[in-house]
């Protein structure tokens, strides 16, 4: 494939995704250019997500600037390396990164090209959801399959769980119920059975956060 050239600001966005579907096949939600810290190309899209009047304002801002300040230790891993020697056929080897652009995460991808006639970034990628969202969903959807859980231990099963998420072992816990420690042990293997935990460390670690929230 031939080295990508053009002029700051110019619409050729076909000639970006056609390069960016050779390499991902994927339509991107968002399409940048940028050397250095200068943004050099933003597709409309790409403007819409940062949230900008026009594709015109993306291009006078700063590319450090889009990046939320929380991850920008981050922009060092997208932005190096362009500087260095371009393999002959205009692409350096892709990169994959997570940045926080705006309030909206995006899978990314890096690809170096030639650029107006210096090399240059190329970043795409496709919008995952705002971040906020996927937090609120990942938690509610780990308690409930948390408590799913817990409905299927017995009344004792519960005590046996509460008591090692306390810290203590099947000696005091055999103790502490009067049973046998072999019967400890029998409900400890179905307790895990139910909770999915295949190791004794696995349950103490989920007794013991069971704990903390409680």
């Amino acid at each position: 494939m031939g080295i990508l050239v053009m002029a700051k600001g110019v619409g050729r966005q076909n000639d970006l995704e056609t390069i960016i579907k050779l390499h991902w096949d994927i339509s991107p939600d968002m399409v940048l250019v940028f050397s250095g810290e200068d943004i050099l190309f933003c597709s409309a899209a790409g403007a819409a997500i940062l949230e900008a009047e026009s594709v015109e304002e993306v291009l006078s801002r700063k590319f450090i600037r889009l990046v939320d300040p929380e991850y920008r230790a981050n922009y060092t891993n997208i932005s190096s390396g362009y500087s260095q020697p371009l393999l002959d056929d205009g692409f350096k080897e892709e990169i994959f990164v997570t940045l926080k652009f705006h309030r909206i995460w995006l899978e990314t991808r890096k690809i170096i090209i030639q650029f107006n006639g210096k090399p240059a970034c190329l970043v795409y990628g496709r919008k995952i959801q705002k971040w906020k969202e996927v937090e609120e969903s990942h938690q509610m959807q780990s308690e409930e399959i948390k408590a799913m859980l817990l409905d299927k231990l017995t009344k004792t099963e519960k005590r046996i769980l509460n008591l090692y998420g306390q810290g203590k072992n099947r000696v005091a816990i055999s103790r502490e119920l009067d049973i046998e420690e072999g019967t400890v042990d029998r409900h400890t293997t179905n307790i895990k059975r139910k909770l999915k935990k295949k190791k004794g460390k696995d349950l103490l670690n989920f007794a013991m956060d069971l704990q903390k929230t409680e």
